[in-house]
């Protein structure tokens, strides 16, 4: 009976442990989208105020609406990891990415949304040249790295996850044969014996 319910609760824990990696899955999937929209922005801001800069009056209002979600998504990217943690891993690697030194990735996307802010309350081109400039180097160089390497280290969280419970899952499909063959060994064979000899005394 115990080693039956043994086997139970095996096939529950799995179940449990798949259910977790796939609500890991969504979570992490979503940050990965988060963070590579991020990029996308980065560039729309850099075009946008491109636009307005020449002259296009309409594309002010995308651009502050461009700013304003970049602005959004790294908040909710960065605040996580704004504490410093004393163990290695992920986190302290992001928290790094994000929040250490002069040139870290919110310092630059702080710095780029500046500018950009700037662009788009300039009263004349002459006035925000400079800026417009610097956005446009952010985008495709440091800033775009940035945000690179922060999509990069989330998809190797989520691969790195997904293969240590898919690991997990096995390792428990394998306590479960042992276990069935333990009761095959231990008792449904002595089982079986004993029947057989009960009907060759009988017979």
């Amino acid at each position: 009976m115990a080693a039956l319910v043994l086997i139970a609760g095996l096939g529950l824990l799995s179940d449990r442990v798949q259910q977790t990696a796939m609500d890991q899955d969504r979570g992490l999937g979503g940050v990965i989208n988060e963070s590579g929209r991020q990029r996308m922005l980065t560039q729309m801001i850099s075009s946008l105020a491109t636009q307005y800069w020449l002259g296009d009056a309409s594309a002010r209002s995308e651009l502050e609406t461009a700013m304003a979600t970049m602005q959004a998504g790294h908040k909710a990217l960065s605040d996580p990891y704004r504490a410093d943690v004393a163990q290695p891993g992920v986190a302290q690697e992001l928290h790094k990415i994000y929040f250490v030194g002069p040139d870290s990735l919110d310092a630059r996307v702080g710095k780029y949304l500046a500018e950009a802010e700037q662009v788009a309350s300039a009263g004349s081109q002459d006035s925000s040249q400079a800026a417009l400039h610097a956005i446009q180097a952010q985008a495709r160089g440091s800033l775009r790295e940035g945000l690179n390497e922060v999509v990069l280290i989330h998809q190797r969280e989520s691969e790195a996850n997904i293969q240590m419970l898919k690991k997990l899952v096995w390792a428990l499909y394998v306590l479960m044969v042992g276990v069935l063959v333990l009761l095959w060994f231990f008792l449904f064979q002595p089982m079986v014996r004993q029947i057989g000899r009960q009907s060759l005394v009988e017979d």
